[in-house]
């Protein structure tokens, strides 16, 4: 397990957060669950990480738009 710490700038706000990624498990971002929908918008378009702020709005984002537009996949986040 490589337990190094990295600053990383969130590509959609700017905010500067603590990235862990050699550590998974214990990184931020394994607290928001996202959908291979999700994942694959984030995929396309940021190039890094994003803030954990950023990770929940994606997923309220897309949660919102699944549930008010029945099958409908589109989200704007």
């Amino acid at each position: 397990m490589n337990s190094v710490v990295e600053i990383k700038t969130c590509p959609r706000c700017g905010y500067k957060f603590e990235c862990r990624h050699g550590d998974i498990v214990n990184c931020h971002c394994s607290s928001v669950v996202l959908d291979v929908l999700m994942h694959t918008y984030i995929k396309l378009n940021y190039a890094d990480c994003l803030c954990h702020d950023c990770l929940s709005t994606v997923h309220d984002a897309f949660s919102v738009s699944l549930l008010g537009n029945g099958s409908q996949h589109t989200a704007y986040v």
